[in-house]
């Protein structure tokens, strides 16, 4: 049964265009190369605006649940600090966790 991590991010606006393009290269590139997630998907969320921030989203998909622990006990961790050093109080994730019905 494939399991979803959703990951939520709101962002400054000030820093998104920038930050978009380090998501691209870094985040999502590491997450590629580690090889843990069958599915990346990352999305603007329409229609969810706060002031003076944008949000986005990060879908994971994995094969089992394994494989998403693997990720949330090494990789996750490791680029949420990427992010919090690199956008110091810009970026604001939060995660959830989704299994396939």
């Amino acid at each position: 049964m494939r399991h979803t991590l959703s990951t939520t991010f709101l962002v400054v606006e000030e820093v998104a265009n920038e930050w978009i393009v380090w998501m691209k290269f870094n985040y999502i590139e590491a997450i590629k190369k580690s090889g843990l997630a069958e599915n990346l998907y990352f999305n603007q969320v329409i229609g969810a605006e706060q002031e003076g921030g944008l949000t986005f989203s990060v879908l994971a998909v994995f094969s089992n649940k394994q494989q998403e622990q693997t990720f949330l006990d090494t990789l996750d961790f490791e680029l949420t600090n990427l992010i919090n050093k690199t956008f110091p109080n810009k970026v604001y994730p939060f995660r959830t966790n989704l299994q396939e019905v």
